[in-house]
This record gives structure tokens, sequence and C-alpha cells, in this order.
């Protein structure tokens, strides 16, 4: 990997030219627009783009390599591989890879891809996806970062949009809180695994809000969450298992919301749809018991595997003794969901990278004391009958869980933990409303 490619003058100038594009498309979609929400608007492009270049310029000046360089080596060397063998390129494309994959559809003319990228099948699909933008960027690092931070800024964007539409009713800051986190700004706003992974979450929130609150029907919102689903199963599986579980509390909410109007039927579907839960768990808890020890094997070699790479860093945290049973894994839920929210906390920030995450986390301990010490039982209301919400609290807990209790690396869990984030949020700065409750000014979308 020659980082000195990315400084040759081609490479500057397209990305040059995608941000006086991307900049040039956002003017235009703003452009008309009415509203007091959309004074955020530029504002949180901005950082986003802002993110992105520092999230860049770090990996190659600080770090002088790292995943991010690695997945553009792979989508160059795709792009390379279409233009010399284009059988090849069809087969890498459509084709999963294992550990035992060899790099036989490549030449000396195409280069050869990272193997440590090319071994890891998850990695190597994300190298495929910005293969596709390397078409429209000319190989350039810098433009499919420009392009990347543009994307994540109006899937940011169109969920607070929307959020605002469906009457939901949150404190008066938190467009500021939302559209600003730091942690998705800096690790999700790059060429990374993370980007891709963040996008097509908050992109499927928007379409479910769609069809779920606007009625939105028709083959695109359809395809479109077909895509966003595909693309989270190939890059992140255990990010699914997350949005399934919200969505079926969530949407059980909504039906016996909707469509139950007797007050018996409601109750008596609320009792069925409780057993129903306490089976699963059942039956979750007889599957784990008996597979314990591979299931916590796994998690093992995943905090290996993170530990072995260099660039993550090594300040570590534990979340207490870790019990090979199902009873440790119960034991370690709070700890984990706590690390996921809140970790590292001020005084664990022990580097420049790690000291916005502490102020961060700093800020969250306060909207939670907030939450609790401000009207909970109304706001805990609130929660319970509004699904979006409902669905934003079962995702935090159940990815909180797989994401503090796996990283065990600070640097690790800085990223992983940003596709909460934005979810977190919601909950926390959720006030007491009404359905009728709908903001006047929002803008057209």
């Amino acid at each position: 990997m020659n980082i000195s490619n990315h400084f040759e003058l081609i490479s500057i100038f397209s990305g040059l030219l995608w941000l006086v594009i991307c900049v040039m498309v956002m003017a235009w979609y703003r452009s008309g627009k009415e509203g007091s929400e959309w004074k955020l608007f530029f504002p949180s492009f901005l950082a986003k783009i802002a993110g992105g270049l520092a999230f860049s310029f770090i990996y190659i000046f600080y770090y002088q390599g790292g995943d991010t360089l690695a997945y553009w080596d792979g989508a160059t060397i795709l792009n390379r591989l279409f233009w010399s063998d284009f059988g090849a390129f069809v087969t890498e494309m459509f084709s999963s890879v294992d550990e035992y994959a060899s790099f036989e559809n490549y030449n000396n003319e195409s280069g050869y891809p990272p193997g440590w990228i090319y071994r890891e099948a998850e990695s190597f699909f994300v190298c495929k996806v910005y293969a596709i933008l390397s078409f429209f960027t000319l190989k350039s690092y810098w433009a499919m970062t420009v392009i990347s931070s543009t994307i994540l800024s109006m899937a940011f964007w169109s969920l607070y949009l929307n959020l605002l539409k469906t009457g939901i009713s949150f404190s008066k800051n938190f467009g500021y809180f939302f559209l600003f986190i730091p942690t998705p700004i800096f690790w999700c706003a790059g060429v990374s695994k993370d980007t891709v992974v963040l996008i097509c979450v908050l992109g499927l929130i928007v379409q479910a809000i769609k069809f779920i609150y606007f009625k939105k029907r028709g083959f695109l919102l359809l395809l479109m969450s077909l895509l966003y689903i595909y693309l989270i199963f190939k890059i992140r599986p255990f990010i699914f298992a997350g949005i399934a579980s919200g969505a079926f509390i969530a949407l059980t909410a909504r039906f016996n919301k909707e469509r139950i109007k007797s007050q018996i039927q409601r109750i008596s579907l609320k009792t069925i749809f409780y057993l129903l839960s306490i089976s699963i768990f059942l039956i979750l808890l007889q599957t784990y018991s008996q597979n314990i020890n591979q299931v916590y094997d796994e998690v093992l070699v995943i905090q290996q595997d993170f530990a072995s790479n260099q660039t993550y860093g090594d300040k570590r945290y534990t979340i207490g003794p870790q019990i090979v049973s199902f009873t440790g894994f119960i034991q370690a839920f709070p700890l984990s969901v706590i690390a996921a929210v809140y970790r590292p906390y001020i005084w664990e920030a022990l580097s420049p990278l790690l000291l916005l995450n502490g102020i961060e986390g700093l800020i969250l301990i306060f909207l939670t004391w907030k939450l609790f010490a401000e009207g909970f039982k109304e706001k805990l209301k609130t929660i319970r009958s509004n699904e979006v919400i409902m669905f934003s609290l079962i995702f935090i807990l159940v990815l909180g869980f797989s994401i503090g209790f796996t990283s065990g690396l600070f640097g690790v869990l800085a990223r992983l933990k940003s596709v909460i984030l934005p979810f977190v949020l919601m909950v926390l700065l959720v006030r007491p409303s009404t359905q009728s409750e709908i903001k006047k000014d929002v803008g057209k979308h």
C-alpha cells in the first residue's frame, strides 16, 4: 500500500471536483426549503465532510495504514481487474470468499488485494461496494471520502426530518445533539465498514417510518429496504439481529394500538405477546445452554482479532469476570450496555482520539440523569406508546450488549458504538407528547 498514491495530482483533483459537486447538489437540495430546522442542514453536512477528512488524514499520517486504506486498495484493485479481466472481475464481485481463498483471479496488471482483507468475507465485501464508487471517482481515495461523508449526511438528515414529521416530540436541542454526534462524525464519515453499515441502518429506519407513519407503499421503498438489509447482513450480520428484535416488538405494539379497539382484546394480545416472548426466551436459553462454549469461543476469537490490529490502539477495558455460561452472559449484560453507551469515561480517554469520546460520554450521562430526574414516568409512557422510540430502546439493549461485550479495546468500542448512538439520543431526548403534537414549521422533504 503506497500512501503517496493519495497525493497524486489526479487523486487530489478528483477529490476537489467531487467536493464541489456535492456542495452544489446539497445547495440545490436545500434551496426553497422553509422551516427553522433547515438552518442545521449545511452545518451538519460540513461537519460530516470535516469528520471524514479528519479520519482520512489521521489514518494516513498518524497510523500510516489501517482498514480504511485497505478498503480503498481492494476497491482500486477490483477496478483494475475490471479492465484487465472482466470475467474474473464478475467472479470476484458475485462470489463469496473464505479464509482459504486464493488470488487466482488476480494478476500482475490488476495487483493483489490485501490478504487480511481478502480472506475476511465481510471486509472484502466492503471493497466491492467501494469498487463501484471507484469507477466514478478516478480511483481517488479523497473523492470516495467526500461521497461517503455526503451520503452519511443525507442519511442523518433524512431520518431527522422524518422523525420531526411523525409528531414525536423531542427536546428543543434535539437537532444539535442528533446531527452533530462526535463519534459517528469521525468514525463513520470516511471510507470504512462502519460508514456503510450506519448509512444502511439509518436508511432502513427511514423506510420503516415512511411505511408505518406515512403509509408509503411502492416498489422503490421495498427495493431500498431490501438493499439496506442485504448490505447490513453481508457486512455486520449481528446488527440485523438487533434490528429484527426491535422491529418485532415495535410492530406488535403498533398493531395492538391501531387494529385492536377493545380494551379486553388489547390486554389479551399483550398477554399472548408476553407469553410468546417468554417462550422464545426459554427456547434461546435452552439453545445457549447447549452451545454456550462454542458461542463464548467465537466471542473470544472476535476479541483476539481486534486486539491483534494495532491501529485500534492498546487501551483496553473489562466488564468484570466473564464466566463461560449463559448466567455469565446475563451478569455481563448491564455492564456491557453501559460500556457501549457511555465508555470510555473521561478518565479513561487517555489519548487524543479518545478524548472526544470521553466528553461525549459525559454529555450522555448528563442526558440520562435528566431523563430520570425530569418527568420520567411521562417519558416512559411516551417510549412505550411510540414504536420508533421503543424500537430504539430494544436496538440499544441488544446491540449494546453485543458491542460492549465483544470489543475489549476502546478504539474498537468507539467505532462499533457509532451505530447505536443516534438511537440513544432519540430515547434520551424524547419528551412527553400526544400524537397530535406535530411541529408546524417542519419543511417538506
